[in-house]
């Protein structure tokens, strides 16, 4: 008879975890396993949960990920039609591929030239001392302002503007003259593209 003895721990899981044992004993090509039930166990229900989900997706996991890739507005009526199994099947799923972090966010795809037909320039900040964090936060609220950068020199922020004509373009400059901690700018209107976007 041969015996085997395997103790596993995780540095990870050391306040957790007072240990697992596996203890295999072959005998007669038959293998018997002794699992030691121990904080582990309570861990894997508990806070290992997540762990697993992300790290082990069946057909249906991976079939509905695959769904959502295609069309993030897919309905779960569809989805559920389409894999053969209830509603609440796929509700249940998906809210656990989104808790366990498989799936991180839904966005808008656009058409390839959506951006290219825009009116686009670059605001170039100043902002007072200690404004400058809450500033950008303002600005982030503001839809034609897509892209928000710190600097060094001169200017504190840079900021780029995308709107569909030069009315709009103006009053989403108008707004960002109107950000608290905003003293100066500078705008630059980008008259075509030599390369790139």
């Amino acid at each position: 008879m041969t015996s085997i003895f395997i103790a596993y721990t995780n540095v990870s899981q050391l306040t957790k975890v007072n240990f697992i044992a596996l203890y295999v004993i072959i005998k007669r090509s038959l293998c018997f396993v002794f699992y030691a039930k121990s904080k582990f166990y309570d861990y894997l229900t508990s806070m290992g949960e997540k762990y697993l989900m992300s790290e082990f997706l069946d057909s249906k996991d991976q079939a509905i990920v695959s769904l959502l890739q295609k069309d993030g507005r897919m309905s779960v009526q569809n989805m559920a039609k389409a894999l053969g199994i209830t509603r609440a099947t796929v509700t249940k799923r998906i809210e656990k591929l989104e808790s366990s972090g498989v799936i991180t966010g839904y966005v808008a795809v656009v058409k390839k030239d959506f951006f290219n037909k825009k009116v686009r320039g670059w605001v170039m900040i100043t902002t007072a001392p200690n404004l400058e964090e809450s500033g950008i936060i303002a600005m982030k609220l503001i839809p034609e302002v897509t892209k928000i950068y710190t600097t060094s020199g001169r200017w504190d922020l840079a900021v780029e503007i995308r709107a569909s004509h030069l009315e709009s373009f103006d009053a989403a400059l108008s707004k960002i003259r109107q950000v608290s901690g905003v003293e100066t700018t500078e705008t630059n209107l980008l008259l075509s593209s030599r390369i790139g976007i």
